[in-house]
């Protein structure tokens, strides 16, 4: 069974390599140094004709806890058959192809007012300069000089903390998928 101090020791090697948890969990470990959490599931136990493989995001913005969780979710969508599983589906590329602002209200309602105190700081700045910019964009669609001329703009203008601020939110909120089971 894998453990947090367990994933943080595990180091990079020449080729990619999988450290498996339990029922079909592993964290590939890539020769960047990157960690990936993937799912096998077994034809026998599911409706698939044969094996495959969900990637339910990268460690450490997944934690494990977080992935025991999601496994246990597609496994229970397995257990109740394809239907349940296509819709799980469904929602990732939904979320995919979801504009800057409609995936900003959601990521604004289930992370930033669960995770801070105050969170009108990160609210205004999405509203008055994410929004403003590139609210209606696809997300998958924005590139990072887009995102760059936002943070730039900021910091050009005088404010650093701003911009620094800006950068912080936003490369959360690309790099964090919010379907891996949020902690409540």
């Amino acid at each position: 069974m894998l453990t947090e101090s367990k994933i943080r020791a595990l180091k990079p090697r020449a080729r990619r390599y999988t450290v498996t948890d339990a029922r079909g969990l592993g964290l590939e470990v890539m020769p960047s140094g990157l960690k990936v959490w993937r799912l096998r599931l077994s034809a026998k136990r599911s409706c698939l004709p044969a094996p495959a493989n969900e990637t339910l995001g990268l460690w450490p913005q997944i934690k494990l806890n977080q992935a025991r969780k999601t496994q246990y979710l597609i496994l229970k969508l397995y257990e109740d058959g394809f239907d349940g599983l296509r819709q799980w589906r469904v929602e990732q590329v939904k979320e995919r192809f979801a504009t800057v602002r409609e995936f900003g209200a959601r990521y604004i309602k289930e992370v930033i007012e669960v995770d801070r105190k105050d969170p009108k700081q990160l609210t205004r700045i999405l509203e008055k300069v994410v929004f403003a910019r590139i609210g209606e964009r696809v997300m998958s669609q924005v590139t990072g000089a887009e995102v760059r001329e936002l943070i730039f703009k900021k910091r050009d203008a005088g404010k650093p903390s701003a911009a620094a601020a800006l950068r912080n939110l936003m490369k959360r909120m690309w790099t964090m998928p919010l379907c891996a089971g949020r902690r409540r």
